[in-house]
């Protein structure tokens, strides 16, 4: 749906910045993820066809609504510290809602303007039909709702994508065991029952083909793609309007990576796929 607005359309242009791999990405995970035979549906405890029913089956309840402060609120997390996507999560959407906003700010000088732009509305009435898309709005009234909007999509991608997956990914194995595997056998559900520890393994013949699926997962992030450099490129470098709040942004971000690092620094296990040097504009993996 985004096809509404032209890609000259400064909605098109910034959430084209961050999303242009998508949709790549999704050829390739159907093809090297979610395909019978693969390696993932051969490591993994639901499999690849296990797998794709579950991500159908959070279209049922998947919405763009649930933003992160509505998320967090919704499970009663907001006063627990140590939940990283509590700790850094809410700062890093601040951040990017602040950046937002007045990019929104300087194309629209008024909130009539977004009410009057005809690509915008026809993007949101046409989105609110689709089958799979809940939540999102029929009509944009003014900066609140077009803010939140691009804000969330953004967060999703650039953010909270990389919290879980990536290099999050990769650290969450320890041969023979990773976190999908776990599924292979139901856990217990009461006290003193045995356990085989290998039950919630890889079998040793796909511990290879384990670590090669989960080697795609890391790799460093160029700087020019890093949270410390987004937005340093056309179009938003030609216009004048975006100078300082570009600034602002990259300000913020480096007092991210200082207060991550600090902050990591007092775990007994710091984690370094938090920085914003760590978190790439698209969600690659």
């Amino acid at each position: 749906m985004i096809r509404s607005l032209s890609t000259e359309h400064p909605v098109y242009a910034l959430l084209d910045y961050h999303f242009f791999a998508d949709f790549g990405m999704e050829y390739f995970a159907r093809r090297e993820l979610l395909s019978p035979g693969t390696p993932y549906d051969q490591v993994t405890g639901y499999g690849a066809t296990g797998s794709l029913r579950a991500v159908m089956r959070e279209f049922g309840t998947t919405s763009v609504e649930l933003d992160l402060p509505t998320d967090l609120a919704a499970r009663e997390v907001e006063s627990l510290t140590d939940y990283r996507l509590n700790r850094y999560g809410t700062k890093y959407y601040s951040i990017i809602k602040t950046f937002v906003r007045k990019y929104v700010q300087a194309y629209y000088q008024n909130e009539k303007s977004i009410r009057d732009d005809a690509e915008l509305q026809k993007w949101a009435q046409r989105s609110s039909r689709l089958e799979y898309i809940h939540g999102f709005p029929a009509v944009f009234t003014g900066y609140d709702d077009l803010v939140r909007l691009l804000t969330h999509f953004i967060f999703e991608n650039a953010i909270k994508h990389h919290f879980m997956n990536g290099q999050a990914s990769w650290h969450s194995i320890a041969s023979p065991f990773h976190g999908p595997a776990l599924y292979n056998k139901p856990l217990p559900t009461k006290k003193g029952e045995d356990v085989n520890p290998l039950d919630y393994a890889a079998p040793s013949e796909t511990v290879p083909k384990m670590a090669y699926l989960y080697s795609w997962f890391t790799r460093q992030v160029p700087v020019n793609a890093s949270a410390l450099n987004f937005y340093l490129v056309e179009p938003f470098t030609k216009e004048t309007l975006l100078v300082e709040p570009i600034l602002e942004f990259q300000h913020n971000m480096q007092d991210m990576e200082h207060f991550v690092e600090f902050a990591e620094k007092q775990e007994m296990h710091p984690i370094d796929i938090f920085k914003p040097s760590s978190l790439p504009f698209y969600s690659f993996i």
